[in-house]
């Protein structure tokens, strides 16, 4: 597996957005996908970006919970929905997002810049054919769903991983534990303002 598949230069291209407190806090927490329901009940969001690993499968699972999956096609007759993920452009994973989006019945957007980039967000708006304002991004990961939902406008929700278990280590298990203390941080500065 090449670096270029696995690492993420988009995100240290993004690093400036650490220093935003605002753009790293989550407006929701959730510890489910499905906890979104009163989210969404209490809005005027037409579309929803979701992450796919640890929001919908564990992380490298191919089948989609049943609940999930239940829960993506309730929404589906009133919200437009994409995927939005940060997996490396190999065959084998392409396969595998093939297979998630026929279970849930949605597109996956392919771009070549990855999360927090806004370029990436920008995709996803523009396949939504939504407004910022409009959507709502839910996913697992503060540093590129979150950040990057935020820098864009997009209301974000946190959700809790599925499995912590199937994560890889350096690419998730480590920028998750930072995750956070980082998060505690933003928001006590935020309290100072």
């Amino acid at each position: 597996m090449s670096n270029k598949s696995t690492f993420n230069l988009d995100f240290f291209l993004n690093l400036h957005l650490l220093f935003q407190m605002k753009s790293i806090i989550p407006d929701h927490e959730v510890n489910r996908l499905q906890d979104i329901q009163g989210i969404l009940e209490k809005t005027d969001i037409e579309a929803l970006i979701l992450d796919i690993d640890q929001t919908v499968v564990p992380f490298g699972k191919i089948i989609i919970p049943k609940d999930i999956c239940d829960f993506i096609h309730g929404l589906q007759p009133k919200y437009r929905m994409c995927f939005l993920s940060n997996f490396p452009h190999r065959e084998d994973r392409i396969q595998r997002i093939r297979s998630i989006e026929e279970q849930a019945g949605i597109k996956a957007i392919f771009s070549q810049r990855r999360k927090p980039s806004p370029d990436a967000f920008r995709l996803a708006l523009d396949e939504l054919k939504s407004e910022p304002q409009n959507t709502i991004m839910v996913g697992d990961r503060l540093l590129t769903d979150i950040l990057g939902a935020n820098n864009m406008g997009i209301e974000t929700v946190l959700v809790q991983p599925i499995d912590r278990r199937t994560d890889p280590l350096f690419m998730v298990r480590i920028p998750r534990a930072l995750q956070g203390p980082y998060l505690k941080f933003a928001r006590s500065i935020k309290k100072q303002k």
